[in-house]
């Protein structure tokens, strides 16, 4: 009876190498189940990561985006990507810059563009404008 708790808690670990190497954990899991812990281990410890899927987990964990120009994973607070050099922030704004004079209902702390905290006021409590994104906006009703 005792191997049998073996077999279970053992074959945890080749889904767990899977998992590691982005890979389907609970596949491995039941492959180990009916072959051995043992030569599931042996077998996923010797396959490649799936880059894609690790790729993936890793941009929607948050830590990580891809350039918009080289398509690299950078740290999402770069500002300028390590592989193409180019700089990821004001080289992903769009085109084409909405009209000025945007409504905002209260008081920004950020642009409501581009997301910079590099805001001038025009007119303290009415007018602001950002110096990154060349945005004005105003308080107002939407």
């Amino acid at each position: 009876m005792g191997w049998v708790f073996f077999w279970l808690i053992g074959s945890g670990v080749p889904a767990l190498i899977a998992s590691n190497k982005g890979r389907s954990a609970l596949g491995w899991y039941c492959l180990s189940l009916v072959i051995s812990p043992l030569l599931a281990g042996i077998i996923v410890a010797c396959l490649s990561p799936l880059r894609g899927a690790l790729e993936q987990r890793a941009v929607a964990s948050g830590g990580l985006c891809k350039c918009p120009h080289c398509a690299e994973l950078v740290k999402s607070e770069a500002k300028i990507c390590r592989y193409c050099q180019r700089d990821l922030l004001t080289d992903s704004l769009p085109p084409n810059p909405p009209p000025s004079g945007i409504m905002v209902k209260t008081i920004p702390t950020s642009c409501p563009r581009c997301g910079s905290a590099s805001l001038v006021a025009l007119r303290v409590g009415s007018q602001y404008h950002c110096e990154k994104c060349q945005s004005d906006f105003q308080i107002g009703r939407l």
